[in-house]
């Protein structure tokens, strides 16, 4: 019978907690989410301009020089 009248006095205190952490595990499952998605981006992005450089070097034959083992360096 005591545990009956301890959680019908604390009710809402046990609710309020239990809400608290639900707020708080669905904010980092959110923020590990997104950190994901970032991420994927920020790859999509890098491989992109990856693509840009090596296309800019390849249809620019003056950029051959770059790849020259014989050129000296200062």
């Amino acid at each position: 019978m005591e545990a009956g009248d301890w959680l019908s006095q604390n009710w809402f205190n046990i609710l309020s907690s239990v809400g608290i952490i639900a707020g708080l595990w669905f904010t980092a499952f959110s923020l590990r989410a997104d950190a994901k998605t970032r991420r994927v981006a920020n790859l999509l992005t890098i491989v992109t301009n990856h693509r840009e450089i090596w296309k800019v070097f390849l249809n620019d034959k003056s950029l051959e020089r770059i790849r020259d083992p014989t050129v000296p360096t200062n």
